[in-house]
Order: structure tokens, then sequence, then C-alpha cells
């Protein structure tokens, strides 16, 4: 078995999963979303090119983790402990993946949305218990597999590029962790990639415990650090969080602005524009870019918070007040009195 996005020359080893596919049910012409086992191909790291890339102890659910990365070639890795190449908890990789990517229901390598790849119709639910294999001929006689074949080239080429088998124990490809500044500006923890993806704008890279620590103080907060790096990068990583925050406030204030853009006058349509367009404005000028984006979005946030589709949708809060103050290079001034966090 070989994979175009595999990491280059490894082998792969066929391990089986469970995964969702759509389908349809011959007798009824139902379109339905099942859970079927299939091969796939994980890389092997079989002669321990991957180099250890960090160590963290992490805030977690129930109290502290100890995340290991590592790195292969291009790829960064967190190894999962207590899954080896002899065990047969390969079936739930699919759901581990899922967890590891955000997603708070089961959707097993599905893109999150609730339309049917074949009818194009909603799916409310789904069976996640196995209804066979891949290939068996008796599910040829209860449902369309028309669209299978692709969901499974689609399924490989996903583990092939974000799963690692190593001599240790499974690996899964994952960004560094991140520091996440509570609402209350009271804690700033070291934090899976899991955790800073759903909290965007509270988290900073790596290398920005100081800038977290600032927002914090900014809230009001006299943080407690939770966390730490134990073995620190072999290079600087990277800060991706200051466009990722940008992103995900012009996001919101684009989603909120645009049922009534037709009502806007011309000077905010334009700032508006900026926030519809922000990840295309910062792929282009950068710095500038970013200031741009999080200047418009700020600006609409403060003339229009309190409107009808604010209200309605979303709230500019202190948090998103300090933030924009935090990544445009601002001296912190008291946060306006309307604002909460």
């Amino acid at each position: 078995m070989t994979c175009p996005d595999a990491v280059p020359d490894l082998p792969l080893v066929s391990k089986e999963i469970g995964a969702t596919f759509d389908v349809v049910g011959r007798a009824t012409g139902k379109p339905m979303r099942i859970t079927l086992l299939t091969i796939v191909g994980i890389p092997y790291d079989e002669e321990g090119k991957a180099r250890t890339d960090g160590v963290f102890d992490v805030e977690d659910f129930d109290g502290f983790s100890t995340l290991d990365y590592l790195r292969l070639g291009g790829g960064l890795y967190v190894l999962r402990f207590g899954l080896d190449r002899y065990q047969k908890p390969f079936r739930d990789l699919a759901h581990e993946l899922d967890v590891l990517q955000g997603a708070s229901e089961n959707r097993y390598l599905m893109k999150r949305t609730d339309r049917h790849g074949v009818t194009g119709a909603k799916v409310n639910s789904w069976n996640t218990d196995p209804k066979g294999r891949v290939g068996d001929p008796y599910l040829d006689g209860i449902f369309d597999m028309s669209a299978v074949p692709a969901r499974v080239e689609e399924l490989r080429a996903v583990v092939a590029r974000n799963v690692l088998l190593t001599s240790r124990g499974l690996a899964y490809r994952q960004p560094h962790p991140s520091w996440v500044v509570s609402n209350g500006g009271d804690v700033v923890a070291l934090s899976r990639p899991s955790r800073s993806a759903e909290r965007v704008v509270d988290a900073f890279g790596l290398g920005r415990l100081e800038d977290a620590l600032e927002m914090a103080r900014r809230l009001g907060g006299e943080p407690q650090v939770r966390g730490r790096v134990i073995s620190a990068p072999e290079a600087p990583v990277p800060d991706v969080s200051a466009p990722a925050a940008a992103l995900c406030l012009a996001e919101s204030v684009d989603q909120t602005l645009r049922p009534g853009i037709a009502d806007l006058p011309d000077g905010d349509v334009l700032r508006w524009h900026d926030c519809a367009n922000a990840e295309a404005i910062m792929d282009a000028s950068g710095a500038d870019g970013l200031k741009r984006v999080l200047t418009a979005a700020r600006a609409l946030a403060r003339e229009h918070d309190g409107g009808p589709g604010f209200k309605a949708a979303w709230k500019w809060s202190a948090r998103h007040e300090v933030r924009a103050a935090l990544e445009l290079g601002e001296p912190h001034t008291p946060a306006p009195a309307a604002l909460r966090p």
C-alpha cells in the first residue's frame, strides 16, 4: 500500500480503523451515514529517525498531562502513549484524531457537516457501531456504496499525513501547545492544541508567555501560571497566534454584520470588506495587513455593538478589546465600562 501524502521513505503498516461513510439505502432510497471498518496505511518510523522536539506539562481535563513531541521531516507529532503496533485500538484511531482536532462529537474523520455527501440531504444522526467492513459483499445488497471508494482514498490520505507509528507508540500530527488566558485573567495555562483551538482569542504561541500574562493583567487578574516547558523545542516555534486571533475576530464581525450590510454607511462597508477578506489581506501584507484587519474589526464592533445583529449573534467583550490592543501594540487603557469579559 502506498500513499502520496505519507512521510517520504517510510513503509506503511496496514491497520483497520472505523470511519463514517455516506451511503444510500437501496430499499428505501434514504440517505444514511454509517460506520464501516476499512484498511489504511500508517507510516512506520522503522529506523527511529524521529527526534524529540519538546516535552511539556499541560493542563488537561482532570489535572496535567505530559506531552512528548517528535519531529520527522516537516511533520510535528505528539506521542499517544499506550498504543503500539501489536494492539487493536486502531479501530478508534479516527475518533482520537477527531478529538485532537477539537471535534465534540464522533465524526470519525468526516468533515463537520450535516449534509449527506451523496444526496445533499440533511443528516440528523448516525450510528457509530460498525455495520461491517468495506468490501463485504452483503453490504452492496443493502446500500448504494458508489461513494465509498473515494471516501476510502480520502481516509488513507488523512491518516498517512497525520499519524506516525514509532517504537514508542502512535504519534499524531499536532502543533505545539499554547498559553491560554482564563476568562477572568486569573490563570494562564499551557494547554493542548485542541483547547487553544476553542479559545483562539485567548491563546498565545509558545514563545509569548509574557504577552499572555499581560493580557491577563489587563483583564484585571493576578495570573497564576500553570503548566511548564520541560524540554524546549530545537528551534523557536513560529507564532501563528496573532493572525489566528485577528482572523477569528474579523470573521465574527463579518458574520454578525453581513445580513445588514446594505444598511451600513460607506466607511463601514469598507471596514467590513477588510474583515470579510481578512485572510487574504494578512497573507498579502503580513503585519501591516494584520493591523489593518484588527483596526477595522474593532472599529466596527465599537460602533455597532449593542445593535440588533450583535445582540442576536455575538458580543464584543473586554477579552476581544484587550487582545486587539495587544496585537496593535497599544499601551494599556481601561476597557470601556460597557464591555464584559
